[in-house]
């Protein structure tokens, strides 16, 4: 009976200690660390990899007009949407309030990895309905980072997909956004 209790107990540390507790995402820690392991492969297998950048555009007005617990809702909603898009080998983690980080190993283009982040962008922005029946609305600022084309390191990777995913945001919002070393390409909201 002790080991089981003991076993529960080191579960639930590691649980807090690598997910976030809401969303039950990968938090930046385990990210982090899946980032290295990641771009160590794409290096020994001479692959591309891509990192994104996701802020919710229109969030903090729901928290403002609905509580807490109406957002809280949004952000575990937001997550589903955004595992659905992503393949088993792919990492979705939530970062900070409204900002969650994604991880494409093994991509062939550039253009997979637009692809997805058009598809996350699409599905973030359809309406939530909570189950009280009320409708919310939000959408998503998407930066984009590849590895080899665009940054070598980790930290270069995760500086340009958040300034794409700034850029993104200022130009209105729900958007994607490429980061590039020499200017960015944008993918417009076609909503």
């Amino acid at each position: 009976h002790d080991i089981t209790v003991r076993k529960q107990l080191e579960y639930e540390v590691a649980q807090l200690a690598f997910f976030d507790p809401l969303t039950h995402l990968p938090n930046r820690r385990l990210f982090n660390d899946r980032l290295g392991q990641t771009l160590t492969r794409a290096k020994r297998d001479q692959s591309a990899m891509a990192l994104m950048f996701i802020d919710l555009d229109k969030f903090k007005p729901i928290n403002d007009a609905h509580g807490h617990e109406t957002g809280d809702w949004v952000l575990q909603a937001v997550a589903k949407r955004i595992e659905g898009c992503l393949r088993a080998s792919d990492t979705a983690a939530r970062v900070g309030d409204d900002e969650f980080l994604v991880l494409l190993p093994d991509i062939r283009t550039r253009e997979d990895a637009l692809t997805v982040a058009e598809k996350i962008r699409l599905t973030l922005e359809q309406p939530y309905v909570t189950p009280s029946g009320l409708s919310l609305e939000t959408s998503a600022s998407i930066g984009v980072a590849i590895y080899p084309d665009q940054a070598q390191t980790e930290q270069d990777l995760l500086r340009l997909g958040d300034s794409a995913m700034y850029q993104a945001k200022n130009i209105g919002g729900n958007a994607v956004q490429m980061g590039q070393t020499h200017g960015a390409s944008t993918i417009p909201n076609r909503g």
